[in-house]
């Protein structure tokens, strides 16, 4: 179809809209102008909890290429931005209503600004005559979200929509990348203006010559004791590969960030575990022992010292690769400070002149493999009775999940909790997104997660698990998953209790248990309640028909699975 257009002039560099009618458009409503320019930034799926305030934009995702993901609650839909802000080259989009919907939606900001990852929330407001008459629903936007967005920026003039929603994908990529939120007058985004995109305004970049890459190879080389630590939400598969090659060649070891794991792949021989909560005891050693660390993408912060306890020598030198000049939350000294992206790294390593020659100590590296190594090793759990073991569970989703032909890549989710703890010593995870979760702590993660990674590789089979406390602060969006058509794997570890807090409880008040027992429904229910498949395991003898069948239905994208675990609440970690 050859559709008839104003033609934007040659000075102001705008495209004009495409709605895809055939007749003439100058002039849209500035609703229909966010959807457009959303379009021409390569934004592929929103997540939304729809609201009176924002109808204007909801109608210009009707004609839309972009598919609208409709959750059940705002922290959903905003916990599966965050993760596709983690996953994609765009930030992650949200859309929900003013005041309840918006203070539904913090979870999500909180976790994409303490996990530096680039999304935008959209968020409707009131009309501007009703403001500062606490009219219905009325809240102050910039009050809320200022202490935590990197900028909170408000539709006055829609003339200007496509540039301020352009201006706040720019802002949230940029640097330390993190949320942005935008507040949409109710009447404001129903005003017209002329039907032209604002040009795509490229994220801020900072380069790194590939000689100080070399020379930095040529420090690592020199080092009795290196060790490099990769971390943060802004990678891409191919710089991944590119660091993980250049670890490789030279026998570097390698650390990733709490939650950092698929960054590099965890069968790498440069690869020596995750630091913070659960981490090897080799991999902390090394933080500390080591003559020379490189930081990049992450900051050490509190959980990746231990508290602030690893790494406070003033004489140890680190050296620190990462976008953001002011390194928030970095704890320990910075020797040195490469104000860059990961990919700028990677970039610089592609095009050094010729790889420096060298490997670094063996002995060094294959001590701490082997520390990382013998902590993902699993013993055979005692058998509880009327108890399944999580270990064994696990032990055997992987084997099927591997042995499966049609299943070629996993990625799973998680949110907070000690079930997390059984994910590494089970599962691979051998590219980038194949793992996501939050470093905020935040629970309810795993389920919002879990649809936005499947609506972002429809190939890939996702396995959500889930702590019984997790699982049930986003469960509902199992039924977004059913709608979208997607076929997620979901194991929930049922003891019964908040286990997390029930050890911190132990170990400050002995015996005291108060306010972290739970009592759960048939999670087996809930997933056939939206068309899933749905099995109660408190026997270990049952795993070997429900695995194979569990694993079965969703190869074949026949919708949700999902295995309850009733385990033993005395055991918190494999």
């Amino acid at each position: 179809m050859v559709l008839d257009f104003p033609t934007a002039s040659a000075d102001d560099g705008k495209d004009p809209i495409d709605y895809g009618t055939g007749e003439e458009v100058t002039e849209t409503s500035a609703g229909h102008a966010i959807v457009a320019t959303l379009e021409a930034h390569g934004v592929d799926t929103v997540f939304a909890v729809p609201g009176e305030s924002y109808l204007e934009v909801l109608d210009g995702l009707h004609d839309s290429s972009i598919s609208t993901v409709v959750c059940r609650h705002e922290g959903g839909a905003a916990y599966a931005a965050e993760a596709t802000g983690k996953l994609g080259t765009v930030p992650g989009i949200a859309m929900v209503t003013r005041g309840p919907g918006a203070a539904n939606a913090m979870i999500g900001i909180h976790t994409a600004h303490q996990d530096a990852t680039p999304m935008v929330l959209f968020v409707g407001l009131v009309p501007v005559d009703d403001r500062g008459r606490e009219s219905f629903q009325e809240f102050d936007l910039t009050a809320w979200f200022g202490s935590t967005a990197k900028a909170v920026l408000t539709l006055e003039d829609p003339q200007q929509a496509s540039a301020l929603v352009d201006r706040a994908l720019s802002i949230a990529a940029s640097g330390r990348p993190g949320p942005v939120v935008i507040g949409l007058p109710e009447d404001i985004i129903r005003r017209t203006g002329p039907a032209v995109v604002h040009p795509v305004s490229a994220p801020a970049r900072s380069g790194i010559d590939p000689e100080i890459a070399a020379g930095l190879t040529r420090d690592l080389l020199a080092a009795q004791r290196p060790l490099v630590v990769l971390g943060g939400s802004s990678w891409t598969q191919e710089a991944c590969t590119t660091v993980a090659s250049w670890l490789e060649a030279h026998g570097l070891p390698a650390a990733v960030d709490w939650r950092g794991e698929g960054i590099l792949s965890s069968d790498s021989p440069s690869c020596i575990g995750a630091l913070g909560y659960g981490r090897p005891d080799s991999a902390a050693a090394a933080l500390d022992e080591a003559d020379l660390v490189v930081v990049i993408g992450t900051v050490l912060g509190d959980v990746i010292t231990d508290g602030y306890q690893l790494r406070q020598g003033h004489d140890q030198t680190t050296v620190v690769i990462n976008p953001d000049p002011d390194l928030l939350g970095h704890g320990t000294v910075v020797t040195d400070h490469l104000v860059a992206a990961p990919v700028d790294f990677a970039s610089a390593l592609a095009r050094a002149a010729t790889a420096e020659a060298g490997t670094a100590s063996g002995s060094w590296r294959s001590r701490l493999r082997e520390g990382y190594l013998t902590s993902t090793t699993v013993t055979e759990a005692p058998r509880i009775p009327g108890a399944a073991s999580m270990t064994q569970a696990m032990k055997m989703l992987a084997a099927a999940v591997d042995a499966e032909e049609r299943i070629t890549r996993t990625v799973i989710t998680a949110g907070a909790g000690n079930h997390t703890a059984w994910i590494a010593p089970t599962f691979p995870t051998r590219d980038y997104g194949s793992l996501l979760s939050t470093r905020n702590g935040a629970m309810g993660y795993s389920i919002p997660a879990a649809v936005a990674a499947g609506c972002a590789d429809r190939s890939a089979q996702v396995i959500a698990v889930c702590g019984d406390g997790e699982f049930m602060m986003n469960a509902n969006e199992l039924a977004t998953a059913a709608q979208e058509g997607l076929s997620p794997l979901i194991v929930v570890m049922d003891n019964g209790q908040f286990g997390t807090i029930r050890a911190h409880q132990e170990h400050w008040y002995p015996g005291r248990v108060s306010g972290t027992q739970i009592r759960n429904p048939q999670f087996a229910d809930h997933v056939r309640s939206v068309g899933g498949l749905g099995f109660e395991v408190d026997d270990d003898d049952q795993l070997a028909a429900v695995v194979p069948a569990a694993v079965d239905h969703v190869a074949a994208g026949r919708g949700p699975a999902l295995i309850h675990l009733h385990v033993a609440p005395e055991v918190l970690l494999p």
